[in-house]
């Protein structure tokens, strides 16, 4: 009964058994309280040896019982996973949650699983450049999981949101829906992202049905591609009927869904810090901090936000913040966290909103793609993208950044120093490297080279003269033109 509820306790991170049907567990794998089925049996390694004698007719009989402890405590555990995916099997995704774990940690088992995965990764399946496959399998091994807080309070049943989607003349299209709606198509596209990268996911809802948060399938849904692409497209398939169950209602409780989230990393900390990972939290709201019974936000609960902001910090995650919303109250609390407040933060809007923080700034060189958008909606610790919304970005950031986004194979040299020279070569790469794969400009509509030319000349400061009087010359036009 001991292993039973040791079994209980720590389900929320331990790996999934595979079914009883087919599980004949070896010796090694019997629980240690059971002496050991053979006469001699080594201990464990750096141990001293020790020898144990058995009976012939007790050996039988003890491997009886304890096949029949842990036959009785796997549908228990079972039971007690919420159901789960697989049929109430025990979930092999390690994950965080409580207890100890009763097979490998999260972190070793996400690791070995994702070198596997990511190392034979095609860039041209991921649909990226060579540099950025590359960024992103690096980071993919620091990333111990990515957990979504989604909020449906309420508010995100209103009807000024949008994404988007494939389709149209050029490829994509804004697609006008309810907050929930662009909140929801978020988690899809990062379920199945996420999936093809090989990193864990989770996906907590606000205000979940019965107010079990802390149980899977009623207060989150994980996805996890570790079973394979057939699994995992069932998973976000799960997700999908989830979040359709999860229609907006109630208020807007950050702080005690961040506390539970903080609680669950918690327990997981010395292993993380171990294996040096670290889990990304990535928060969708459309609106400021309540508590679970109010709908107005008292200067009290933007407070104990930010507490939970710093606490979740402490832990090392690293915490990004979609706003779904324009109102500008809103938009301008988060964005005054960010700009104040010392920590792993970043607040991010919707891709066209973003596309015009960059255009302001004077990095409208760069094409603001759906794949940029994606990256940093999932956490990245790249700097230069955090940024990259917030200064204009210097020589030294641009050319780090162009060193990612201009790399197609692994036999290009690094881009010259000379800003003269890098301008060029950028040309170069433009037309050779890059004739026709060209991504969607949401400020164009339309779809556009990785880098606009023109504009990074002006920002490495490498234009003429009269390039220069001419660019001034039409800023001022369009100034003027937009002012009237």
């Amino acid at each position: 009964m001991l292993f039973c509820l040791q079994s209980i306790d720590g389900l929320l991170i331990s790996p999934r058994t595979p079914p009883i049907h087919v599980w004949q567990p070896t010796l090694s794998e019997l629980p240690r309280a059971a002496p050991p089925v053979q006469p001699r049996v080594a201990a464990a390694p750096g141990s001293k040896e020790r020898q144990h004698h058995l009976g012939a007719a007790s050996a039988p009989m003890l491997a009886s019982v304890v096949l029949s402890v842990v036959l009785i405590s796997t549908p228990m555990a079972a039971f007690a996973n919420g159901g789960g995916y697989g049929g109430g099997r025990l979930s092999q995704r390690g994950r965080l949650g409580r207890g100890r774990p009763s097979g490998p940690s999260l972190t070793a088992a996400t690791r070995s699983r994702r070198s596997t995965m990511m190392a034979t990764s095609d860039p041209q399946e991921l649909d990226v450049p060579l540099g950025i496959a590359e960024l992103l399998k690096d980071e993919g091994k620091m990333i111990a999981r990515r957990v979504f807080l989604l909020d449906n309070s309420g508010s995100t049943s209103m009807g000024d949101g949008k994404y988007l989607a494939r389709g149209g003349r050029e490829g994509y299209q804004m697609v006008p829906c309810t907050r929930w709606e662009e909140i929801c198509n978020m988690a899809i596209d990062h379920a199945k992202w996420n999936a093809m990268l090989g990193v864990p996911t989770e996906f907590h809802i606000m205000n979940p049905m019965g107010g079990m948060g802390w149980m899977e399938g009623i207060g989150y849904v994980v996805v996890d591609a570790s079973s394979g692409k057939s699994d995992a497209e069932r998973q976000v398939e799960a997700l999908r009927r989830f979040l359709q169950r999860n229609q907006p209602n109630g208020a807007t409780p950050l702080s005690k869904r961040l506390g539970d989230i903080r609680q669950r990393i918690q327990r997981e900390r010395a292993t993380l810090t171990q294996e040096g990972q670290r889990v990304v939290v990535v928060i969708a709201t459309d609106g400021m901090p309540t508590t679970p019974y109010s709908g107005t936000s008292a200067p009290s609960d933007r407070s104990e936000f930010v507490a939970a902001l710093r606490k979740l910090a402490n832990i090392d995650a690293h915490i990004v913040l979609r706003l779904s919303t324009d109102e500008q109250p809103v938009v301008d609390f988060y964005g005054d966290i960010d700009a104040e407040v010392e920590l792993n933060f970043e607040v991010l809007d919707d891709i066209e909103s973003e596309a015009q923080e960059l255009k302001k700034l004077g990095n409208g060189f760069i094409t603001y793609t759906p794949l940029l958008h994606k990256i940093r909606e999932g956490g990245c610790f790249l700097k230069v993208l955090d940024i990259v919304d917030e200064r204009p970005l210097t020589r030294g950031d641009i050319y780090l950044l162009l060193q990612y986004l201009l790399k197609r194979s692994a036999y290009d040299d690094i881009l010259p120093p000379d800003p003269e020279e890098f301008c060029t070569e950028v040309e170069r790469r433009l037309v050779e490297d890059y004739k026709g794969e060209w991504g969607f400009d949401p400020l164009k509509k339309a779809m556009a080279p990785p880098v606009d030319t023109r504009l990074l000349r002006k920002a490495m400061g490498c234009q003429t003269g009269l390039e220069s009087t001419l660019d001034g010359f039409a800023d001022k036009l369009f100034g003027w033109v937009k002012g009237q």
